[in-house]
């Protein structure tokens, strides 16, 4: 069945009843454990391709360090937008400046004589 023609809303709704159909016939753990694995084995790779005189105890240490540091940079990237999106949301919450009071001026200070004179009687 395609669903190529279906609107966004539709075509997410049947990949979601999809994907649940198939998570209570299958452990979710064991479908995507050969993905898991690759993605692992990609920071090792990345390591022997730089660095093809190393021995593969080192390669695998090395592979296991930058894969840390990828989930640190992701965290990081992460939590800057949260920080960001808060900021936004906490700008859009904030109730206007109220306007700025006339600044008084040496003429306009009390005491200075400004007042309205006393009419005579």
């Amino acid at each position: 069945m395609t669903t190529a023609h279906l609107p966004p809303a539709q075509r997410r709704a049947i990949a979601r009843q999809g994907a649940y159909a198939q998570h209570a016939k299958y452990d979710p753990r064991v479908i995507s454990a050969k993905a898991r694995q690759v993605f692992r084995e990609s920071f090792a790779n990345a390591i022997r391709e730089a660095h093809p005189e190393l021995d593969e105890a080192e390669v695998q240490r090395r592979g296991e360090a930058a894969r840390r540091a990828w989930y640190v940079g992701i965290s990081r990237k992460s939590a800057k937008e949260r920080a960001k999106r808060a900021r936004r949301k906490a700008a859009m919450n904030r109730p206007a400046a109220p306007e700025p009071l006339p600044r008084v001026g040496a003429a306009q200070a009390v005491g200075s004589g400004s007042e309205q004179p006393e009419a005579d009687e």
